[in-house]
């Protein structure tokens, strides 16, 4: 028998109503405390599922349901996606009531698609932060404990698909925004190759490690997604044309290779449940792969190369928000650059100020060899190796996350976020596809996962083999 609350397959027409009465339900039960969503598109969706639901019982199109491939789906979009005619804020004061007139291109397709958009979901301010605590709408809590973070930038999306209140998320993953939350929350969190899905339409941070990524609670539907959104965009200069480089069958294997990174999962910092149940992960994986050990040398200064290099372009992305054209602007100015002042002085948070300022920074004293140029000479290392890793290798293996979600009151220990930085945002610096699994709970019936990084643009290879793993835990 079905659980109260969960949610029918998106796709299953004869429960299209049912679905919507669900997700409704969750979102008035659970939103209001647990702080997923900042905005509710109720009365659209209403309006959406009805007509899809209408249209199907009066059998105007017998090919509806391989045409809109998502017809069904209700989806809870990130509040940096935006979404012509609606608020689109990015957490911030700097962007009070920005109205964007157009639909970023990922949202477009999901609609194009037959998919119906719920909400715009919290997140932390500009995709900068790990707990989803830099954020005007309010700190989100996790279903599991309130007393516990869903860890950020992505935490309101990971935290609706947690509760039940939509089938999907459209998250973004600049260094680990979609899979630390999804490790966090108990769900499955898929960031793509860079430059395989559009960022058109998406508030950027750092736009050479942006990616849109998906969150949600059964594979099946992050590939029906992933296949919506990986078109290519002309709107997106940095996009390359993923089908068209991946138009040959998947090389699925039934001997992959597999690659543990060495130490990783011994490190002192790694809670007990954590390192055992990812050890007992591998134990079933080499049932049925090839298993080997390989390093990665400074793996340590992950973090490091991608701090110096996205507090950078966030301070030059940032720079346009000066309220002139558009959001919050200031009052009680006497002149034109004291109005920019002040309002970015008021409009931005905390944690988006220090990253700006260290940004500027940077880019404005002579530091270009001491550590933006070391940075950039890093970031290309990491990525030959990588290369080199994949000519052996099918698949790298690595926690993400040290820990279940730490409380919201006492942060993570410098040790544990060093290092679960690092486990983030090696894939970021890369730009190779990863995806969080669950794979546990600890003594509190905590969730975790573990990760697993792909070859660069052989996402759906990756997105495969995670449902044969999944399907392997079970």
């Amino acid at each position: 028998m079905k659980k109260e609350n969960e949610l029918f397959k998106y796709n299953d027409f004869n429960n299209l109503l049912n679905n919507l009465s669900t997700v409704l339900e969750n979102i008035s039960e659970y939103n209001e405390k647990f702080n997923a969503f900042c905005r509710v598109y109720k009365d659209e969706t209403i309006s959406s599922i009805n007509t899809l639901y209408e249209e199907i019982k009066s059998n105007l199109n017998n090919s509806f349901d391989n045409k809109y491939s998502l017809s069904g789906m209700i989806i809870g979009i990130k509040d940096l996606f935006c979404y012509k005619g609606h608020i689109t804020q990015a957490a911030s004061k700097i962007l009070e009531n920005f109205i964007p007139d157009y639909n970023a291109t990922v949202v477009d397709m999901l609609l194009s698609a037959g998919g119906t958009i719920i909400g715009h979901q919290n997140c932390d301010e500009f995709g900068m932060g790990s707990s989803n605590n830099n954020t005007i709408y309010g700190i989100t809590h996790n279903f599991f404990d309130y007393k516990k973070t869903t860890g950020g930038s992505s935490g309101g999306s990971a935290l609706a698909v947690q509760s039940n209140m939509c089938h999907i998320s459209l998250g973004t993953d600049t260094g680990g925004s979609i899979r630390q939350p999804a490790s966090y929350c108990g769900i499955i969190g898929f960031r793509p190759s860079y430059g395989v899905i559009s960022r058109y339409g998406v508030i950027a941070h750092a736009s050479s490690f942006d990616t849109v990524g998906i969150l949600g609670k059964e594979i099946s539907d992050i590939i029906d997604v992933f296949n919506v959104i990986s078109n290519y965009d002309v709107k997106d200069s940095s996009m390359v044309d993923y089908k068209k480089i991946n138009n040959k069958p998947s090389d699925i294997s039934s001997n992959y290779k597999l690659c543990i990174l060495n130490d990783l999962f011994d490190l002192s910092i790694l809670q007990t449940e954590v390192k055992d149940g990812i050890k007992n992960v591998i134990n079933i994986l080499s049932n049925s792969f090839d298993i080997f050990k390989d390093n990665i040398e400074n793996i340590e200064l992950c973090s490091s190369v991608y701090f110096t290099l996205t507090t950078i372009e966030a301070s030059s992305n940032l720079s346009r928000y000066t309220g002139v054209k558009y959001g919050y602007r200031a009052n009680d100015y006497s002149n034109f650059d004291e109005m920019i002042i002040k309002t970015r002085t008021e409009g931005f948070g905390h944690e988006v100020k220090k990253r700006i300022l260290l940004g500027n920074y940077l880019l404005e004293t002579n530091f270009e060899n001491k550590y933006i140029d070391k940075a950039l000479n890093l970031r290309e290392k990491f990525k030959k190796r990588f290369d080199e890793l994949f000519k052996k290798y099918d698949f790298v293996i690595l926690p993400i996350t040290s820990t279940t979600a730490f409380s919201i009151n006492e942060p993570l220990k410098d040790d544990n976020s060093f290092w679960d930085d690092n486990f983030s945002m090696l894939a970021a610096l890369v730009g190779y596809p990863a995806i969080s699994i669950p794979c546990g709970v600890d003594d509190s019936k905590m969730p975790f996962g573990f990760q697993i990084i792909g070859n660069k643009y052989k996402d759906k290879k990756l997105l495969e083999f995670a449902d044969r793993i999944i399907k392997l835990l079970k």
